[in-house]
């Protein structure tokens, strides 16, 4: 159903990060964040998953996420999965296997 700008209250919504530009094509947030406040208005408000954490779908509202990561790998920002095999250093984005020598 498409709504007008003017019918939208981002106060009814958890996952979803609302744009000021146009509400209408707001969407939720990405994979690797979450938003667990009502009424946030731009993607950039969702905040990324919580350290040891991955986030592997859109419109998550808590920051666990999807689940923890596994033995083996870490998790400290925005991660998709709980296996993340390549090592993952992107900005504020974080993950990888566990490097050698080393216990995760």
């Amino acid at each position: 159903m498409i709504r007008s700008a003017d019918s939208i209250n981002p106060l009814d919504y958890k996952g979803v990060a609302f744009t000021l530009v146009n509400p209408v094509d707001s969407g939720p947030c990405p994979v690797g964040t979450y938003n667990a406040m009502e009424g946030l208005r731009e993607e950039s408000a969702c905040s990324p998953c919580k350290e040891g954490h991955y986030c592997a779908s859109t419109g998550l509202t808590t920051s666990a996420g999807t689940g923890m990561c596994n033995d083996g790998y870490f998790c400290i920002s925005k991660a998709i999965t709980a296996t993340p095999n390549t090592l993952t250093i992107t900005g504020d984005t974080i993950y990888g296997p566990c490097p050698a020598h080393h216990y995760c």
